[in-house]
């Protein structure tokens, strides 16, 4: 009985569910037990996750310095290690119904997101904004391709100026691109609403 009572309490020391070796239960190698990805054992839980090296409690994607963040290099607060994801774009056959804003702005980022700098009056309510296009390009060398960006102010009356950069995600419209040519690389001119950006892949 108490042979078989040992080697349970071993087994359980060497196969604590956590995916480490340390019997510790932090997810880690250390056997620090703090669960932070660090050797310190100070159980300060952060590791320091942030995309730096620092081993601070800051890291966290804000400024409070209160260590809280999700430690995933971006600003969202998440913790799902999105740094530089932009939002998708859907596909309706026309413009959908906006409330008012002023598109300031076009631009491309490295990992194929398309930038959209916007200023509108609010201040008292979260707004949002998504894109969407026809699915259908323009022939013409090189081809082009509309998006439209609608905005709902949430029924905000406050006035205060807002500038905000959307970012929306274009490989659905580079992946039509190389479906409907047959080729990797290539340009799409993009058109929202005034402004154009060549968008080349």
């Amino acid at each position: 009985m108490s042979l078989a009572l040992g080697l349970a309490l071993v087994g359980c020391k060497g196969d604590d569910g956590n995916g480490d070796t340390a019997g510790d239960g932090d997810g880690d190698t250390t056997g620090d037990g703090d669960g932070d990805g660090d050797a310190t054992g100070d159980g300060d839980g952060d590791g320091d996750g942030d995309g730096d090296t620092t081993g601070d409690t800051t890291g966290d994607g804000d400024t409070t310095g209160d260590g809280d963040g999700d430690g995933d290099g971006d600003a969202t607060g998440d913790g799902d290690g999105d740094a530089g994801t932009c939002a998708a774009i859907g596909v309706c056959e026309a413009h959908p119904e906006s409330d008012p804003y002023e598109l300031i702005s076009l631009g491309i980022t490295e990992d194929d997101c398309l930038e959209v700098v916007v200023f509108y009056a609010g201040g008292c309510e979260p707004h949002s904004f998504a894109s969407c296009w026809n699915e259908l390009f323009a022939e013409s060398e090189p081809v082009q391709a509309w998006l439209w960006v609608a905005h709902d102010a949430m029924g905000d009356t406050c006035k205060v100026g807002i500038e905000e950069t959307l970012s929306f995600d274009l490989t659905p419209l580079r992946e039509a691109w190389q479906a409907g040519y047959q080729a990797e690389s290539g340009t799409i001119v993009i058109h929202v609403g005034a402004e154009t950006v060549h968008y080349s892949f």
